[in-house]
């Protein structure tokens, strides 16, 4: 036996024969390290304690009759190694670019409702109605039309262009606060009461907590499931796409209300999104509602958003974007079955990354470990700070003229279309604050159906006329509020009667000997008013608390005093 053994080994010199046994030593190691993958690792999240419990779903199951013969799952970590290679990519073919049939000429309202149309508004009147008759009889309360939702949308747009810190400040007479614009359309008396009735749909028979049909979005799902498929009718979104989480801001009570302390917003409704990456057009978003009872979740709560918000854009060679909640080994290679490549960072105690990257203690900035599996790369960068990587659409190796690896340049470059929504969204919020979840939802609706008007009309060509050289998103958006309002107004001018907030009518305080001063007690009836025939809008005598103090003249302050001395 032993002369068999140096028989064997004839022609091998002794460094032949170490790096042999080194090889074994290697594989023997490789072996041990596979049967360490398959252990439970646990899942760390910085997020709220719902997401933690989601999270933790990511864990990916370890026997065969869990996996359900996944062959992925199957041999999850037996082919990582460190030889890297050119990823190869099937070129993206697509078409891109709007695709909305408006005419050269069409108007910013036209824009904005491909997105919520003309039957959205009357939809709106015939619920708030609907609900008005049903909290009962209310003296104050007549019928809307769709003309006034639309002024009334139209105002809540102007409110978040104009934003003051009180409601009643719109029709303040301190000519610091009033907003003659709002005013002139809406008196605050019918402005308060469409605020107190406007709805969207009919909740009289809303299914309760315990039923199947049980729906926590009841109250605006109509307007949800009218304006979720018209954002993929209107616009062909590029080959690069984010994906991420957004905040609705909310503070009132609602169960599936979240806390997130690393957003600017903290509290409020979680929405899912994924937004082109240059133009931040949304395509596609879900509101969270809370952890489902019973709901499967095999691979979890990240893996189905993703999926989910990504399914229309399968097998379409696209590149998707996103951050270290959503990434998991298993989601990278399900999505490249279906011909959908990823970039994102990852959290490195996640099930299947390699422990070259997972144990990986880079000391000097620019340091660099890559794994590879396939297409499948695993990254460890040592930045400011470490970062973990994980990636089916990035050429390894680092990019020379930033001193970064690729994967890193790409995710900075194309992983914030998400936030860049979010940013246009916020500069001119819709609505005012209340305590109702729903309006918080229905107002984020209306202000996404506005910015993704406005990327249409910017990326379609031959507008006829042009808009001008420097028009920008605040226009646009006054546009389509003014366009909405379609010169529709509440108010009932009295003919001839001059109105008592023209800022062109001076207000003296004094004529020569002749003083405007405070009337003490109740007030009294104007004598210029009462010369001139003007009376209040219900037909009564028109009184002032301001008097003339030389003369003893009860006189309006605005235009009487001054009218009143001219003419005497």
């Amino acid at each position: 036996m032993e002369s068999s053994d140096e028989s064997d080994l004839d022609g091998f010199d002794e460094q032949d024969i170490d790096e042999a046994n080194a090889r074994c030593m290697l594989k023997q190691q490789e072996l041990e390290q596979v049967e360490s993958y398959n252990e439970s690792d646990i899942d760390i999240s910085d997020n709220s304690d719902d997401e933690e419990e989601d999270t933790a779903d990511f864990s990916d199951n370890e026997n065969e009759s869990e996996n359900g013969g996944d062959p992925y799952l199957d041999n999850l970590n037996f082919e990582w190694t460190r030889t890297l290679t050119e990823v190869i990519l099937p070129d993206f073919n697509e078409p891109t670019g709007v695709k909305h049939g408006l005419p050269s000429d069409a108007n910013q309202l036209q824009y904005f409702q491909r997105f919520l149309p003309q039957s959205f508004f009357e939809t709106v009147a015939d619920e708030t109605n609907r609900y008005a008759q049903q909290k009962g009889p209310d003296p104050r309360w007549t019928p809307t039309s769709a003309a006034e939702v639309r002024a009334f949308i139209s105002i809540n747009i102007m409110m978040g262009v104009r934003r003051l810190p009180r409601l009643a400040n719109y029709w303040s007479t301190d000519k610091r606060f009033s907003d003659p614009y709002i005013s002139s359309i809406f008196p605050k008396s019918r402005f308060l009461i469409m605020n107190r009735y406007i709805h969207l749909r009919d909740t009289s028979n809303v299914p309760g907590r315990n039923d199947p049909d049980y729906d926590p979005l009841f109250k605006v799902r109509n307007m949800i499931d009218l304006i979720v498929p018209k954002l993929q009718e209107n616009y062909n979104p590029g080959q690069k796409l984010s994906i991420d989480e957004g905040m609705i801001g909310f503070k009132g009570r609602v169960h599936f209300r979240q806390y997130m302390p690393a957003k600017p917003t903290k509290w409020g409704i979680k929405v899912w999104q994924i937004c082109e990456a240059d133009t931040a057009y949304c395509c596609k978003f879900q509101i969270y509602t809370g952890k489902k009872l019973g709901g499967d979740r095999q691979y979890g709560l990240g893996y189905d958003v993703v999926w989910s918000l990504s399914e229309s854009y399968h097998n379409q060679n696209r590149h998707l974007y996103f951050d270290r909640f959503f990434s998991s080994v298993t989601l990278a290679e399900h999505l490249e079955l279906v011909n959908t490549y990823v970039c994102g960072t990852i959290m490195s105690n996640r099930k299947g990354v390699p422990d070259d990257v997972k144990k990986a203690k880079l000391k000097r900035r620019g340091e660099l470990v890559q794994i590879q599996k396939g297409n499948l790369l695993a990254t460890a960068f040592k930045d400011k700070r470490q970062i973990t990587f994980l990636s089916t659409s990035e050429q390894p190796n680092m990019n020379e003229d930033l001193h970064k690896p690729h994967v890193n340049v790409s995710y900075n470059m194309y992983m914030g279309g998400v936030d860049k929504f979010d940013q246009m969204a916020s500069y001119y919020p819709v609505g005012r604050p209340g305590n109702k979840w729903w309006r918080y939802v229905m107002w984020y609706v209306v202000n996404l159906a506005i910015v993704n008007a406005w990327i249409l009309f910017q990326k379609t060509e031959n507008k006829d006329p042009p808009p001008k050289k420097y028009y920008d998103h605040l226009q646009f958006r006054v546009d389509v509020a003014d366009q909405l309002q379609a010169g529709f107004t509440c108010r009932k001018y009295r003919a001839g009667r001059r109105s008592r907030n023209d800022e062109n009518i001076p207000v003296l305080g004094a004529i020569n000997h002749h003083k405007l001063v405070k009337i003490e007690g109740r007030k009294r009836v104007c004598r210029q008013c009462s010369k001139q025939g003007r009376k209040t809008p219900k037909g009564r005598a028109v009184e002032t608390s301001f008097m003339c103090q030389f003369c003893v003249m009860p006189l309006c302050k605005v235009g009487c005093f001054t009218d009143y001395h001219e003419r005497n």
